[in-house]
Formats: C-alpha cells, sequence, structure tokens
C-alpha cells in the first residue's frame, strides 16, 4: 500500500513537472510577441507582464516538486560529499523533518488561507493595467505547494526506510 502511495506521488511529481516545462515555450513565445510588438511595433501589451509572471510562478512552483523528486536540487556540498551514505541519510532525514516538512506546510497554510479568501472576493491582480483575475493563478500555486509537501514527505518515507534498512526506491526517478 505505500508503495501504491509513493507511486502515485512521484507519478504526479513527474507528469506535472514535464506538463509545465512546455509552459516555458509559451513564456518565450509570449514575451518574444511582447519584445517585438513594443520595439518593432511601437505597440504596448497591457497582459504581458502578467501573463509572464502567472506562467513562471507556474512552472517553478511545479518544477520544485519534480526537481524534488530527482533530488537535483542544489547542495552546499562542503561537507556532505565526504559523509558515508548513513549519514548522509540521516542529515537528509533531520533537514527534511526539522525546516523542509514545516516550512512548506506553513506555507501551504498560508497559501490556502490566502486562496480561499481570493476565490470568495474574486481577487484581481493590481500589479499592471491589465488587472486580470489573480484567484486562479492562487489557486495553481497552492496546489503546487501541496504537491511539493507531498514530495517531501514521500521522499522523508524513503530516506527513513532506507535508513533502517528498508529500501523504497522511486519507480520513476530511477528510469532516467
Amino acid at each position: 500500500m505505500l508503495r501504491r502511495i509513493l507511486k502515485a506521488i512521484d507519478t504526479i511529481s513527474e507528469y506535472s513537472g514535464k506538463l509545465v516545462a512546455w509552459l516555458l515555450v509559451v513564456l518565450v513565445a509570449e514575451l518574444m510577441w511582447d519584445v517585438t510588438a513594443r520595439y518593432v511595433f511601437g505597440i504596448a501589451t497591457k497582459w504581458s507582464f502578467d501573463i509572464s509572471y502567472m506562467i513562471g510562478a507556474t512552472v517553478v512552483i511545479f518544477g520544485a516538486s519534480y526537481v524534488l523528486l530527482h533530488r537535483s536540487h542544489v547542495r552546499i556540498d562542503i561537507l556532505y560529499s565526504r559523509y558515508s551514505p548513513k549519514a548522509k541519510l540521516l542529515y537528509d532525514i533531520i533537514l527534511m523533518s526539522v525546516f523542509f516538512v514545516p516550512a512548506v506546510s506553513f506555507l501551504l497554510r498560508g497559501s490556502i488561507d490566502t486562496t480561499i479568501y481570493a476565490v470568495k472576493v474574486h481577487e484581481f491582480s493590481h500589479t499592471s493595467f491589465w488587472q486580470p483575475p489573480i484567484y486562479p493563478l492562487r489557486i495553481i500555486l497552492s496546489i503546487g505547494i501541496a504537491l511539493l509537501l507531498l514530495q517531501g514527505i514521500a521522499t522523508l518515507v524513503r530516506d527513513v526506510s532506507a535508513f533502517l534498512g528498508h529500501e523504497l526506491p522511486s519507480e520513476i526517478a530511477g528510469r532516467l
């Protein structure tokens, strides 16, 4: 049962990460259009800034769980590389349980509160002239943070399991 839950979390992180990666193509095309419209045709776009930060935020938040699944976050490797595999696991377990899970849980709680408020009042962005609705982005960010937390817990469970001698490798991340 635990393996199926972990695999489901991994699969969601894997495919959502790959899916939002395509948004980078949309982001580049949108920014190319904005620059071309502005400097070649002299046409200012009201919507470009908002679209670019919305797409960028979506890519970052969903990409975070993908990167965590593949253990590709940047590490400060001064001491870590010298640790034994068991010590690395212990180090990862401590950092995940003391810092990562509580911090992301706190972030998720705040994000959910903000999202509920934004949906209730149909919040709009006030950062540009276009003023698009912002509550869809808040929903997307809450989902992405929840997925990051789930992937963090799955990683922690795998690390604890490996530390105790019961390997639960990721079937998804191992296919690279």
